[in-house]
C-alpha cells in the first residue's frame, strides 16, 4: 500500500515537471507568433492557475503516503487519476489559449502598450503570411479610434508591404466592413486614398479597381450621407485625376492610359450611382453635401466633359424634385462660371490645325446652356426673381455680356408673362 502512495505521488509530481514543459513550450510559441510582450499576462492568467493544481494534487499525494490501513489504496488512486486529469485538461487549455489569436489579441489589449503589443502580433503575422490573424490584427481597434488610426498608419508606412497584394486587401476589407458612417468615413479617408495612390503609383489596377469599386458602393449605401461622405467621394476622384496634395498637384500619367482612363470612367458611374442614392433619399442637406465636393472636385481636376454631365443631371433630375437648394445652385453657378472660363481660356490658347475641323459650337456655349437650365431649377425649386438676379451674376459677371442681357430679357418676359397671367385670373376669383 506504501508503495503505491509512493507511487501516485511520484507520478503527480511528474505530471508537474510536464506541464511546466508544455508550457515552455507554448510561451516559445507565443514568443514566436505573438511577442514577448504578453507572456506576463499569460503566465499570470492562463498558467498559474493550473500550475497550483497540480501542485496541490502533489502535497495531497505526499500526505497520503504517512498513512495507515486498508483504505489507503483509494486516495492514492484518486490522487493518481485527478493529477492525469487535470494534466491533460492543463495541457489542452495552454495550447488552445496560447494558439488562439483572438484571445491572445484580447490580451494585448489589455497590457500596458496594447498599441505597441498588436503591432508586435501584426508584424510576425505578416512575416508569416498568416492572413486570418492579419485580418483579425486589423480589427483590434474601433477604426475611428485614434489607435487604430496609429496602427494602420505604421503599417502603410512600410513602402515594402504596398506590393503585396492580399495585405493591401485585407487592409481595405477591414476599413470598409460594416458600412460607413460619418465618423467612419473621415477616419478611412486617409488610409483609402493612400492604398489607392500606391496602387496607382504602381500601376497595380486591379487593386486600384478594388480601392475604387468598393469604397464607391459603401459610400453609395452611407445613409445620412454627409460632409465627411462627400469628401471621400472627392478624394478618391482627385486621387485618379491629380498626383500631389495641397502643396502642388500635375496631372496623374500611366504606361497604358487607357487602363487610367477605365478607372476614370468606372468612377464616374459609381459616382452617378452615389448621386441617384441621394437624390432617391431627398433630404436637401446630403444633396449640399454632394453638390459642394462635386464642384470642389471640378475645380481641381477641371474635368469639364464628365462634370458636365452630373451637373445636368444634379440640375435637372434634382430640379424636378425640388431639393436643390438656393446654396447648392450657388455653388454650381460659381463652378460652371470657372468652367466657362477655364474653356474659354483653353480655346484662346489652342489655335485649330488649317486641316482641323472647327469647333461644333462657340467656346463656353455649351455652359452657357447649362446656366439657363440652372435658372429652369432654381424656379422648379421656389426661387424668387431676387434669387435668381443673385445667380444670373454670380454666373456673369465675368461672362458673356451678349449672354447676359439675353438672359435677363428672358428673364423679364418670363415674369412679365406671369403677371399677366396674375392679373387675367384675379378676375375670375
Amino acid at each position: 500500500m506504501t508503495e503505491l502512495a509512493v507511487t501516485s505521488a511520484s507520478a503527480a509530481l511528474a505530471f508537474l515537471v510536464l506541464y511546466g514543459a508544455a508550457v515552455i513550450f507554448t510561451l516559445e510559441r507565443i514568443g514566436d507568433r505573438f511577442g514577448a510582450a504578453l507572456t506576463p499576462d499569460f503566465l499570470l492568467r492562463r498558467v498559474a492557475g493550473w500550475f497550483g493544481g497540480v501542485a496541490l494534487l502533489v502535497l495531497l499525494g505526499l500526505l497520503v503516503v504517512p498513512l495507515d490501513g486498508p483504505a489507503k489504496v483509494i486516495p492514492a488512486l484518486a490522487v493518481f487519476v485527478a493529477s492525469l486529469a487535470l494534466l491533460v485538461l492543463a495541457c489542452y487549455s495552454t495550447w488552445r489559449a496560447g494558439s488562439d489569436v483572438s484571445r491572445m489579441l484580447a490580451r494585448a489589449r489589455a497590457v500596458s502598450h496594447p498599441g505597441q503589443a498588436v503591432r508586435e502580433i501584426l508584424w510576425r503575422a505578416v512575416e508569416r503570411a498568416d492572413v486570418l490573424a492579419v485580418a483579425l490584427a486589423l480589427r483590434t481597434f474601433d477604426r475611428r479610434s485614434p489607435a487604430h488610426d496609429e496602427l494602420l498608419g505604421w503599417l502603410l508606412g512600410h513602402r515594402s508591404l504596398h506590393d503585396t497584394d492580399w495585405l493591401t486587401t485585407e487592409i481595405l476589407s477591414a476599413e470598409l466592413e460594416g458600412g460607413l458612417d460619418g465618423a467612419a468615413a473621415a477616419a478611412v479617408r486617409g488610409h483609402l486614398v493612400a492604398i489607392l495612390d500606391g496602387a496607382l503609383r504602381r500601376e497595380q489596377f486591379e487593386l486600384a479597381y478594388a480601392v475604387v469599386d468598393e469604397a464607391m458602393d459603401a459610400l453609395r449605401l452611407a445613409s445620412p450621407f454627409t460632409d465627411d461622405h462627400a469628401q471621400l467621394v472627392t478624394d478618391v476622384g482627385r486621387t485618379l485625376w491629380l498626383v500631389g496634395d495641397y502643396r502642388g498637384t500635375a496631372p496623374r500619367q500611366a504606361t497604358l492610359p487607357a487602363q487610367l482612363d477605365y478607372m476614370k470612367m468606372i468612377y464616374n458611374i459609381r459616382r452617378r450611382a452615389v448621386w441617384l442614392a441621394v437624390l432617391r433619399r431627398g433630404v436637401r442637406a446630403e444633396v449640399d453635401s454632394f453638390v459642394h465636393f462635386l464642384c470642389l472636385f471640378a475645380e481641381d481636376t477641371e474635368d469639364g466633359m464628365n462634370v458636365f454631365s452630373l451637373y445636368t443631371d444634379v440640375l435637372m433630375d434634382g430640379g424636378k424634385a425640388g431639393v436643390v437648394s438656393l446654396e447648392a445652385l450657388r455653388d454650381l453657378a460659381n463652378s460652371m462660371q470657372w468652367m466657362r472660363l477655364h474653356e474659354l481660356a483653353e480655346a484662346a490658347r489652342h489655335k485649330p490645325a488649317p486641316d482641323e475641323f472647327p469647333p461644333l459650337e462657340a467656346p463656353g456655349e455649351s455652359w452657357n446652356r447649362l446656366f439657363r437650365l440652372l435658372v429652369a431649377a432654381a424656379q422648379s425649386c421656389g426661387a424668387t426673381d431676387k434669387d435668381i438676379d443673385g445667380l444670373a451674376s454670380t454666373y456673369g459677371v465675368f461672362g458673356d455680356n451678349r449672354f447676359m442681357r439675353q438672359l435677363r430679357r428672358d428673364l423679364e418676359a418670363r415674369r412679365s408673362a406671369g403677371s399677366k397671367v396674375g392679373q387675367e385670373a384675379a378676375p375670375r376669383r
